[in-house]
């Protein structure tokens, strides 16, 4: 992301209040406390871990208990978000729907499909389909009513509520989370008197001017248009001539919502259906299913959609309302930007920084996919959801030939995937530093494979990536310059993280991610004879900065924390050490590089002081990077989950100020697990094994015990990991035999 596309603001008091409560959430008396930071381009989230002293091990008690078959209603409290005044920047700071097709931002004049685009190149950016029941109501004659407003998402419904005393309206939209072409809105009103008649005013919006009409059909109430993207990603005559300009078909078949109703006395309902798909047969086959199905049973089919999402995936915390809002907004604004499972006839393009619901030209990264999807969102889908983490890298599976044309391109072997992508995973970076600079992308994408392959059982997924896994490794070869002097490796004119710093050589974060993909292959692949000893060779000799003297790492050649009156090159008003992102506390997490505490923790308080963004900063308006981030420290941080290679450790604390902590469905290697955290307890049960073996280890004990679905194990918060013991007779029998041990 640029610095053009992303105004920071933030004031002094407004940072000096971000050190104080980092340095009272720092208690660094624990030995081995692991950390997490999770800075983004908007948000920064900063929770050091683990504050709590050991509990005694002759504390420790082990019970079998039943596990409920029901998982139990969700908390109104946690999941409806009400208010009696919309915001004043309307309709930009709505409420969205989504269900990973298509996204809407409640009463704006837009609907956005995932994956259509409009525009070439830097100018790519999502195309707005005109809204079709951006509905807001009134009762001719009467006065403006009370009004009251609701986004329910745990139901994935957002509704508004009018009362009077001569009638009460309801507007409910929602897009369909099993139905995912279908956009649905739905009025009921209950009129306590006769002769009354509701208006309608729907905010189509102008004409889109990202589209072309082909064809636009009236047949009484329903309506279809077939709509054509104007300009594709790539045009023609350009130095990538291999690739032909593509445009994108999208066609709609909805109601329309008339302007004027006559309300009978008593209870009166409209249910409204928008079928959208780039198939024109598929279009209407929706609209017809859609409209075949009951009111009633249309809207519980949508609910029990979203029902089963978060029962195969959330996270509740009690004793603080709030953050189980905010954790489950979160889950929301993400789960409505992903499919839940794969479309045969289209892919799913990926996460954008300002969600589905946002993206068009010139605001909100115009709906492109960054880093932000493998580094931020990625993690804590992939512990939830696999199956939609799994989408998520599927499509830089489908790029990958543009990412083997961008590094022959640049004179590079191997792949090296753009800063910025759409729809034909070409470089639509409108800024070119990024596009050429910013390569770390391609590292992040590497480590997001390594975290699913030790996640899932998936060998089939992880093989599938072989030709992408091995190609990054080749760009890191290419990329890496022996020092013959020093003899080891390094990376020149490349950008971090940290954008306001480049070229710059042997960025700190870059060199490292660089090693991560250069010893994958060999981790994926330990019989592959397609295998390099050069790549090992690169891994371990990769130079990463590191000043002895101070006792913590320069994040690239040449950065001096203490060069406070040397102005930045690419902005006078910069300072020359302020830093946009703090990239170097990533290695902590979720790089997790080996590093003592004292290092880890002079990177924090050195780059404490220097760190610009805040949560005040500016780019997308429903910033999904940083509810991916603040997920991460609900999961990693108090979680205290840690993906190894051979386990899933952890070792959770309670976030301050509640007192009980549940993680349902954390799926791993086919199982799927429950974690109850309390004062001083956690209960580990198991849901679904996957026909797998599975047993606890706990560190302080060096024993194993046995896991059994249905019957929750009960420990001390010690450091404990979920042991993968496999399907065959001999890793069963191993669980039983772990169960005596």
């Amino acid at each position: 992301m640029s610095p053009e596309q992303d105004a920071e603001s933030g004031s002094r008091l407004q940072r000096h209040k971000q050190k104080r409560d980092l340095r009272a959430m720092m208690n660094f008396r624990v030995k081995k406390r692991p950390m997490l930071i999770a800075c983004s381009a908007a948000v920064l989230i900063l929770l050091v871990l683990h504050g709590s002293d050991r509990l005694c091990w002759k504390q420790w008690s082990i019970g079998w208990h039943i596990l409920p078959l029901n998982l139990g209603e969700l908390s109104e409290e946690a999941t409806v978000f009400r208010t009696t005044r919309l915001p004043d920047d309307l309709p930009r700071h709505m409420a969205t729907v989504g269900n990973g097709f298509l996204g809407h931002v409640v009463y704006a004049d837009n609907i956005y499909v995932n994956g259509v685009y409009n525009g070439a190149r830097g100018d790519s950016h999502r195309a707005r389909v005109p809204s079709t029941c951006a509905l807001r109501l009134a009762v001719d004659g009467h006065a403006a009513a009370s009004s009251s407003y609701a986004l329910d998402v745990g139901k994935g419904v957002f509704t508004e509520t009018v009362d009077h005393e001569d009638f009460k309206l309801e507007y409910r939209i929602f897009a369909h989370r099993k139905h995912t072409k279908l956009l649905v809105c739905q009025v009921s009103a209950e009129a306590k008197k006769p002769g009354l008649v509701l208006l309608t005013k729907n905010n189509h919006g102008n004409l889109s001017v990202d589209f072309d009409i082909i064809k636009d059909v009236i047949k009484g109430a329903t309506r279809e248009q077939h709509l054509w993207t104007k300009v594709a990603e790539e045009i023609p005559g350009s130095e990538k001539k291999y690739l032909p300009p593509t445009l994108t078909d999208v066609y709609l078949v909805y109601d329309e919502v008339p302007e004027r109703l006559e309300l009978q006395q008593g209870h009166n309902s409209w249910t409204w259906i928008t079928a959208i798909y780039i198939d024109e047969a598929d279009a209407m086959e929706a609209y017809v299913e859609g409209h075949a199905m009951t009111p009633d049973v249309l809207y519980d089919s949508h609910v029990a959609g979203w029902r089963e999402i978060w029962d195969t995936g959330r996270i509740d915390v009690e004793g603080d309302t709030k953050l189980a809002q905010i954790i489950y907004g979160c889950f929301y604004y993400l789960y409505s930007s992903l499919p839940t499972r794969e479309d045969p006839k289209w892919s799913f393009y990926g996460l954008s920084p300002g969600s589905l619901s946002h993206g068009a030209e010139h605001h909100d990264y115009q709906g492109h996919i960054f880093w932000d999807q493998e580094t931020w969102m990625y993690p804590p889908i992939l512990m939830m959801q696999p199956q939609m983490s799994r989408l998520q890298l599927k499509i830089r599976l489908e790029h990958l030939q543009e990412a083997l044309n961008k590094a022959q391109n640049y004179s590079y072997s191997g792949a090296m995937f753009p800063w910025e992508s759409a729809y034909t995973g070409e470089d639509v970076c409108p800024w070119y530093p990024g596009s050429a600079l910013e390569q770390h992308v391609t590292g992040d994408i590497a480590f997001a494979f390594w975290q699913y392959m030790h996640m899932n059982a998936d060998k089939t997924f992880i093989n599938s990536a072989e030709d992408l896994i091995m190609a990054i490794a080749n760009f890191w070869e290419s990329r890496a310059l022996y020092n013959k002097t020093k003899e080891r490796y390094e990376i020149h004119d490349v950008m971090g993280p940290d954008e306001w710093h480049y070229p710059v050589n042997n960025s700190c974060y870059t060199n490292t991610i660089a090693q991560i993909s250069l010893r994958l292959p060999s981790d994926a692949f330990p019989d592959s004879p397609r295998l390099k000893q050069k790549w090992i060779d690169i891994a371990d000799h990769m130079y990463v900065p590191f000043d002895a003297k101070r006792n913590y790492h320069p994040q690239h050649d040449g950065y001096d924390p203490d060069e406070r009156d040397y102005k930045s090159k690419i902005n006078s008003t910069i300072p020359e050490f302020m830093v946009k992102q703090a990239d170097v506390v990533l290695l902590g997490f979720p790089l997790m590089q080996e590093s003592d505490e004292v290092v880890r923790r002079n990177d924090l308080v050195i780059y404490e002081d220097v760190w610009s963004e805040t949560p005040g900063g500016g780019g997308a308006v429903n910033f999904i990077t940083g509810m991916g981030g603040f997920l991460q420290t609900v999961i990693f941080g108090y979680g205290g989950f840690r993906i190894r290679s051979d386990k899933l450790d952890f070792e959770p604390v309670l976030p301050p100020g509640t007192t009980k902590l549940v993680l349902t469905h954390l799926d791993y290697k086919q199982g799927s697990f429950t974690f109850t955290v309390t004062k001083d307890v956690v209960s580990v049960s198991m849901l679904e094994s996957g026909g797998q073996g599975f047993a606890l280890y706990v560190y302080e004990t060096e024993k194993y015990l046995t896991l059994k679905v249905g019957k929750p194990l009960h420990i001390p918060r010690v450091k404990t990991a979920i042991v993968h013991l496999g399907a065959s007779k001999e890793s069963i029998l191993l669980s039983v035999l772990a169960g005596w041990l």
